[in-house]
């Protein structure tokens, strides 16, 4: 009787196969599977610290150049603003004649002035450059033109009885009391009618007054010469009342002349409005454009997110589960052996 007695163990033999009996990293030792599932971490830590990295550069500067427009938007708001406010003092000035007003001017024009400042140091302005700079020589005509009228009216010294109007009324009283105490209190009646006249063509600001304050003078000046008073006296009246005359109607040239000195204004204004349209236009079609372009980085910038994360993470657990595999594989060969 014989037996075949299997002595070789074939269920034990665990020499190594071919290529095509290997698991996937079978090669690897456990620590080194480890290791590369780690140095995978870390790459895809540093995809998201790359990929916010180039999102935040993207929406940074997007929200810079929003705030560069918006910053324009309001310094050209600033400069609009400013002239309509010299533009109120202005006709404020015109109606009331007070010198003090010109203050109030004077605070509109610096804040323009500091607004166009601010505006010329913009990387964005360089465009605006020929705009600037006409606004900037507009207001100096605006502030020339101003400061004359102002040095006239304070020459004139209608509101705070200064200057001609002084003077004129210096000139009054002694003509006043001279012919009072040479006996013709009627002269001294008409040099106060004569002021009275005066006074109302000043306000009017018609010339048709003028020609009766000259009939007067040319009446009282007759009528002065044919009195009895002596030489000496007569001449100093006269001097007195030439003075008197002179006094007047300077101021009431200096009134016809500032009339029209304030038609130009409406040039000068004129002459601005082109520019200012130019800046306030420019700046809100810069602003509008940074705002479509905030709105289509934020819409790029959450798809980058939530796609880019979703790669990111779908790779690592592949690679996970791929390791894993890799590791569970030789221990269910050997399971099912």
């Amino acid at each position: 009787m014989s037996k075949d007695n299997n002595l070789e163990h074939e269920f034990l033999d665990l020499r190594p196969g071919g290529h095509s009996d290997q698991t996937f990293l079978g090669n690897l030792r456990l620590a080194a599977r480890t290791r590369l599932f780690l140095l995978t971490g870390l790459l895809a830590m540093a995809a998201f610290a790359a990929l916010f990295s180039i999102i935040d550069k993207r929406m940074t500067a997007a929200v810079d150049e929003f705030a560069g427009a918006e910053k324009m938007v309001v310094l050209a708001a600033a400069v609009e603003t400013g002239i309509a406010g010299a533009r109120g003092e202005e006709k404020r000035f015109l109606l009331q004649k007070d010198p003090v007003i010109a203050e109030s001017f004077n605070i509109h024009l610096e804040s323009v002035s500091e607004a166009l400042g601010r505006l010329s140091g913009m990387a964005k302005s360089v465009t605006l450059r020929k705009p600037i700079d006409t606004i900037r020589d507009g207001l100096a005509q605006y502030d020339q033109q101003f400061s004359k009228l102002v040095k006239s009216e304070k020459a004139l010294g209608l509101t705070d009885g200064t200057g001609l109007r002084r003077e004129l009324q210096n000139v009054t009283e002694e003509l006043q009391v001279k012919f009072s105490t040479a006996g013709y209190a009627n002269l001294a009646g008409q040099v106060s009618r004569i002021n009275q006249e005066g006074q109302e063509t000043l306000l009017s600001g018609y010339k048709k007054g003028v020609g009766e304050i000259q009939k007067r003078y040319q009446t009282l000046i007759v009528f002065l010469k044919e009195t009895k008073i002596p030489t000496q006296r007569k001449k100093l009246l006269q001097e007195l009342l030439q003075k008197h005359e002179t006094i007047l109607l300077a101021m009431i040239n200096s009134r016809f002349a500032f009339e029209d000195e304030a038609q130009r204004f409406d040039d000068i204004l004129t002459y601005l409005g082109p520019s200012t349209s130019v800046l306030s236009g420019f700046a809100a079609t810069r602003r509008g454009l940074a705002a479509e372009d905030l709105a289509r980085a934020g819409k790029i910038s959450r798809i980058a997110i939530a796609g880019g994360s979703a790669v990111i993470v779908l790779s690592l657990m592949i690679i996970g589960l791929m390791m894993l595999r890799s590791m569970s594989e030789p221990i269910r060969v050997l399971a099912n052996i």
